[in-house]
């Protein structure tokens, strides 16, 4: 059996020894990995992270619709266990979307375009990134790497929500290269996948796949999608298998495809936890909840006023946001997203 927390830590180590042994570079106009920094003021759609919501009232409003309704968003007191007399911390419950993680895929692999490196491939050629276009537009093939980052820039915005709703629910505040897919055999070799993931067997089937129809229509006209589908993704099909290739030639859509498939393998493999199920801590679960999520595109073109929900059809979004031109020095088809995930606690002064 193939240890998932073996693969998490080979990520890390294989950074960490690059990094001793000198195989990492700075970024060169040739390398086709430019440096690809956030501009955290005019790249990241600050209007994303609302509504906000206090004691179950909106007081800041947003463009974008909210998850769906229950009970953890209309109640306006919360309490939270602890371990000193009373025994509970009472308060208001508040909520937002916090822009927490960066999702990179890359076509040129060990690329790290959001830190300005790129590591030597310890196997030349492999893992590379590609697009297969064949003469029936719905056949075609992209795959791409994934690497995962805690965003800086809530470092502090975290600290201090940790601080005011208790050390439970913070959902991390550093910088960090959490993962990286490179070496992961799972991402890589569907084959693999299936002996770790034998639940892909029960949706490889034309009813469950019939089904995200419902999904799609759902995020795309009403603005969020059916949860109960854990297994769809919109627009984008199934889920499943959690690999890094995705049948599409639309190029810009397969990434956010696959950008989202990793944030579902990253539930699926107890590697994230939801900060919106509970007031009081950030859950583990091993199916995502799709609409506690939504995904701006960053580079190589941002997409600043919106974000958009799991499986929304690129129809929708996608028109020049990856040209056949570098923009800004921005090198086309290595994509950079930002991650929201609705944030709920129990904010208290004691």
């Amino acid at each position: 059996m193939i240890s998932i927390t073996g693969i998490k830590t080979s990520a890390r180590i294989s950074l960490i020894a690059a990094l001793l042994l000198g195989n990492v570079d700075a970024l060169s106009a040739s390398s086709g990995c430019s440096n690809m920094p956030i501009d955290v003021v005019n790249e990241v759609c600050w209007d994303c992270m609302y509504p906000m919501k206090l004691g179950g009232v909106t007081i800041l409003d947003g463009s974008l619709p909210d998850s769906a309704p229950d009970n953890l968003q209309q109640n306006a007191i919360c309490q939270c266990p602890t371990t000193a007399y009373p025994w509970v911390r009472i308060g208001l419950s508040l909520s937002f979307w916090e822009p927490s993680r960066l999702i990179e895929t890359v076509k040129t692999p060990y690329c790290f375009p959001a830190m300005g490196y790129q590591m030597a491939n310890p196997n030349p050629g492999s893992h590379q990134g590609s697009t297969q276009k064949s003469s029936d537009t719905s056949h075609g093939t992209t795959f791409a790497q994934v690497h995962y980052y805690a965003f800086a820039i809530m470092a502090y915005i975290s600290s201090v929500i940790s601080a005011k709703c208790g050390s439970g629910n913070s959902a991390g505040n550093s910088f960090d290269l959490a993962y990286m897919t490179e070496p992961d055999a799972l991402w890589n070799d569907e084959m693999t996948t299936a002996l770790i993931f034998p639940e892909e067997l029960l949706f490889a089937n034309p009813y469950a796949q019939y089904a995200c129809v419902a999904d799609a229509a759902a995020v795309d006209v009403a603005g969020l999608p059916l949860n109960p589908l854990f297994w769809c993704m919109g627009s984008q099909g199934p889920v499943y298998p959690i690999v890094g290739h995705y049948n599409g030639e639309n190029f810009t859509e397969a990434n956010f495809a696959l950008a989202s498939r990793f944030i579902y393998k990253e539930a699926r493999d107890y590697a994230i936890c939801d900060p919106a199920l509970d007031w009081c801590n950030c859950v583990t679960y091993p199916l995502w909840v799709k609409d506690h999520y939504r995904i701006q595109i960053a580079k190589p073109v941002a997409s600043t006023l919106t974000a958009y929900p799991i499986g929304r059809t690129g129809m929708l979004w996608d028109a020049g946001k990856n040209p056949p031109f570098s923009v800004g020095g921005n090198t086309t088809d290595n994509f950079l997203w930002i991650l929201f995930r609705k944030h709920a606690c129990c904010i208290s002064y004691y």
